[in-house]
């Protein structure tokens, strides 16, 4: 009897390394720049592992650079939220923020909004740099106004 709940002990814990080593997570570290290599300032990227049932997410600094822990080994699809520039413009007859026209300026296409579209992807197999190149958003999609209330 003591000799089968030792063989079932080492099963379990054999059985737990195996399966702990099919779930390796990794950092991922990189900088976002534009084509003409000035960096995207501002947003979140996420990291979304082939199954689409995990994501991982970072925040991009003001030089491009991001960092994002706990990524999954395997294939990413990568996507980036957030990348907007707002501004208010007053009104010139009142001071009053509440009439302020709020500006919202797209940084970067539209495609890179959704895992299924931004075309971008990271094979990670540990701890890695990646370096994204995006685009600027075609001209329909720079900026949209909203009329504060």
């Amino acid at each position: 009897m003591t000799i089968i709940y030792k063989q079932a002990g080492l099963f379990l814990f054999f059985m737990s390394l195996t399966l702990s080593g099919c779930s390796y997570l990794y950092t991922v570290e990189g900088r976002i720049t534009f084509e003409d290599g000035t960096p995207l300032t501002i947003g979140t990227i996420l990291f979304e592992d082939d199954g689409g049932g995990y994501t991982a997410h970072g925040t991009i600094d003001t030089k491009g650079h991001y960092s994002v822990n706990r990524i999954r080994h395997g294939v990413n699809r990568i996507y980036i939220l957030g990348a907007v520039q707002v501004s208010h413009e007053k009104n010139s007859v009142s001071n009053n923020r509440h009439n302020a026209k709020q500006h919202i300026e797209q940084l970067i296409d539209m495609k890179y909004r959704s895992p299924e579209t931004s075309g971008l992807i990271c094979k990670v197999d540990g701890n890695m740099t990646h370096n994204i190149i995006v685009t600027k958003p075609k001209i329909a999609e720079t900026s949209e106004s909203i009329l504060s209330e």
